[in-house]
């Protein structure tokens, strides 16, 4: 590239696409780059990029290859700034320290588990499970810690801003972006004799699926009358998209107490959304956040309650798109984005 770049470096869940796009929006030229075209474990939701350094084909000597490559021939002369999305370059984040060295100004963001301390975690939240994949507490302080000598900020949302913040000089908070041209409002139909509640467990025991089927076998049993629709993880974000516009109540994650860009695109799309936000973590958030919360506890009532009031899901689907269309919009997030980034260090 002739013109330097702002690097979004990473995948999770396609959000540094999206990031890459409001900082064009902003008139910041940026691109989000991966190492491979390949989801999460045994996730296969095609999620956008810019561009791939490597085909799942390729070996991990011609992975490492067209990474080294990628640094030197174009990340060292082009970049004016690199926004790391919970990944590295290289191995132990060697290529913080090189960019360090540079004095090229560095941001990161995390996904959650990467940087969720489960001894803070379950101060503020007993439902908030941790999976066995974490790395553990000792491991994620010693990186942290070790990232820390290089990267000097960090932008994240406010339930993972409290992990995060003792190592870093400030943490932003950055909202999940989306394209709001892309979801179109299609509030819940007043009339709906049978609502239509969908439930997608991309990690079963992190989103508590087992809580919202038990909430709904039993309202079931009670004759509640509604259709239940636990989706396919492997599902395109287009599928996703299309089961989203056709439903009525979106029951997202009861045990994390933060929303992730799930409950987003269903707040876009005007469905009413069930997630779990913790209390301390709710006045951080604009008074207008329609989120319906709901605990392991509390989902049942909650279910109950939208499933019998058709005038309450429209009126929480309405107010779900217009807070969308003011906080997360490529529009919104880009005017965040580049406060965030010429405070850090690029030239404005």
């Amino acid at each position: 590239m002739s013109e330097k770049y702002v690097l979004h470096f990473g995948s999770v869940t396609g959000m540094p696409f999206q990031y890459a796009r409001a900082g064009r929006l902003a008139g910041i030229n940026s691109a989000n780059v991966i190492v491979v075209d390949r989801d999460s474990g045994k996730l296969r939701r095609q999620l956008p990029f810019d561009r791939a350094l490597a085909s799942p084909l390729d070996g991990l000597l011609h992975r490492a290859y067209k990474k080294a490559e990628f640094f030197l021939a174009d990340v060292l002369p082009n970049t004016a700034l690199v926004h790391y999305h919970s990944d590295s370059i290289f191995r132990k984040y060697l290529d913080c320290a090189l960019l360090w060295a540079f004095s090229r100004p560095m941001v990161i963001s995390f996904a959650g588990t990467d940087v969720r301390l489960e001894s803070i975690a379950r101060k503020h939240n007993p439902y908030v499970y941790i999976p066995s994949y974490s790395a553990g507490e000792k491991k994620i302080r010693r990186k942290l810690t070790w990232i820390s000598k290089f990267i000097r900020y960090a932008a994240t949302d406010y339930e993972l801003a409290e992990y995060v913040q003792p190592y870093f000089d400030k943490v932003y908070y950055l909202p999940q972006p989306i394209d709001t041209s892309a979801f179109t409002c299609r509030l819940p139909a007043g009339d709906t004799a049978v609502p239509t509640v969908i439930h997608i467990p991309t990690n079963r025991e992190v989103k508590g699926t087992a809580y919202i089927e038990a909430a709904v076998e039993r309202l079931r049993s009670e004759g509640l009358k509604f259709s239940f629709k636990l989706l396919d993880c492997n599902l395109t974000q287009e599928q996703v998209k299309e089961e989203i516009a056709g439903a009525d109540i979106v029951a997202n994650e009861i045990r994390t107490g933060a929303f992730g860009v799930f409950a987003v695109e269903a707040m876009a799309s005007g469905k009413p959304n069930i997630s779990y936000i913790r209390d301390d973590l709710l006045e951080k958030y604009p008074a207008e956040l329609p989120i319906v919360s709901a605990n392991p506890d509390t989902v049942y009532p909650v279910l109950k309650k939208l499933i019998t009031d058709a005038d309450l899901r429209t009126e929480i689907g309405r107010k779900g798109r217009a807070y969308v269309e003011k906080y997360h919009s490529l529009e919104a997030v880009s005017a965040t984005l580049k406060e965030i980034y010429c405070e850090v260090g690029l030239p404005c």
